[in-house]
């Protein structure tokens, strides 16, 4: 595996979906009895998308697997942000990595949020939820309170549909917020 560090947050690069190893009919589920997301046969939902916190890789087909990776994840049942707290996305290219750079601003409160909870959580992981898809795996290395961070590693067409699905799941979460507050 090959890590980055780009603005305070260590990126683990990684094309993920959510999915149990050998059987597609899997769907990620919530375990609310134990607080977070895995694998179950029983259960199936669309994850809301968002930032969630990472709380342990799991040990075999229980979490949420990294696509072509055999790594699985177990998350928090509840994001840190959803996808209402993102201000913009948007492509970059990086000279230095020559890889294209999804840089995602968070809006004032989602900057202090993110603030403290990578304050908070120095040294453990953050993952991100989009299309019911795990895209971005990063350890968070030093708090980020400037409300901007990244994700390198993918090419520019897979940067330019993540940057679609991030906009277009926004535009679904706030027409929701709205349909259920007016």
């Amino acid at each position: 595996m090959k890590f980055y560090t780009f603005l305070s947050i260590t990126i683990l690069l990684s094309k993920s979906a959510i999915g149990c190893k050998n059987n597609a009919s899997h769907l990620a589920g919530i375990d609310t009895i134990k607080n977070r997301i895995t694998c179950t046969d029983t259960l199936s939902t669309k994850i809301r998308s968002g930032f969630y916190l990472i709380i342990s890789e799991a040990k075999n087909q229980t979490g949420i697997q990294l696509y072509n990776q055999s790594n699985y994840y177990i998350l928090d049942s509840v994001p840190i942000l959803s996808l209402l707290n993102l201000d913009t996305t948007f492509n970059e290219f990086d000279s230095s990595s020559r890889m294209s750079v999804i840089t995602i601003k968070f809006n004032e409160s989602g900057s202090q949020i993110f603030g403290r909870f990578t304050t908070e959580n120095k040294n453990r992981y953050v993952g991100i939820i989009v299309c019911n898809k795990l895209i971005s795996v990063a350890k968070i290395i030093d708090p980020i309170f400037h409300g901007v961070t990244s994700i390198i590693g993918y090419s520019r067409t897979e940067t330019d549909d993540i940057i679609q699905m991030l906009n277009a799941e926004k535009r679904n979460a706030l027409e929701e917020y709205l349909k259920n507050y007016r």
